[in-house]
Parts: C-alpha cells; sequence; structure tokens
C-alpha cells in the first residue's frame, strides 16, 4: 500500500480482491451505471467470482436492462472511526450470469483506498 500524506493509502490489485473476498456473505455495495444518460447508483448484495463481483437482480428490472453489455462500476467500503477502514472500486463489463437472474461485474479497473482512524488524519476545515 503507498500512502500519500492524507490519512490514505493507496491498495494494489490483490489487496482490493482480498479485501472483497473477505466480505461476508450478503454485504451490501453500490452499482454505478448510466440510466436514460444520468448516473444512477442503487444497492446491491454481491457475492465475489474471481476478479469480479455477482450482483442479484429482478428478470427485466430496471438495473438489469442498464447494466447487461454496459461498463459499469461498483463499489464497497467499510469504515469504522476508530480502527480506520477501506473502499474498493471494480469498473467493467456488465454480463449475465447463468442461474437466477443477476449481472457479473468484471473486475477489468479494480482500485483501492485505506483510510486511517479519525484520530491520525489530519483535521479537515469545514468550508
Amino acid at each position: 500500500m503507498n500512502t500519500n500524506g492524507d490519512g490514505r493509502g493507496v491498495l494494489g490489485r490483490e489487496e482490493c480482491l482480498a479485501l472483497l473476498r473477505a466480505a461476508p456473505p450478503g454485504r451490501t455495495g453500490r452499482i454505478v451505471f448510466t440510466d436514460h444518460a444520468l448516473p444512477a447508483v442503487e444497492p446491491a448484495a454481491f457475492t465475489v467470482d474471481g476478479d469480479g463481483v455477482v450482483v442479484r437482480t429482478v428478470p427485466g428490472s430496471r438495473l438489469e436492462r442498464a447494466v447487461l453489455g454496459a461498463v459499469v462500476a461498483f463499489q464497497v467500503d467499510e469504515y469504522d472511526a476508530a480502527a480506520g477502514g477501506w473502499t474498493v472500486t471494480l469498473v467493467g463489463l456488465g454480463r449475465a450470469v447463468p442461474g437466477p437472474s443477476g449481472v457479473r461485474i468484471s473486475g477489468e479497473h479494480v482500485t483501492g483506498r485505506r483510510f486511517a482512524p479519525a484520530a491520525e488524519r489530519p483535521h479537515e476545515e469545514a468550508s
């Protein structure tokens, strides 16, 4: 992990994927997609599949229609003021998965950051 002096550290791809794999079943993240040319964000439970994630969808739903065949992002994080936390974002193509309705988002681009505990971060001035 590389740090940048503001209490955040940049995570490598493998560290990001390890954090995703360690998430408990049923963990919720956010899927970011385009809906009628506007950005949209929906919470979604996920499971890790290789270097991507699978998000269950309702057949024919707005989410499923918007994500299939499109480049989308998926973000998940964890934070505790005393212990710090992390955030991971995957960007990739949404594809249908066999079985129950869902989409797989490939991890073509995987990025992340680790956050220091609140007491260790520089104070930010309110604007």
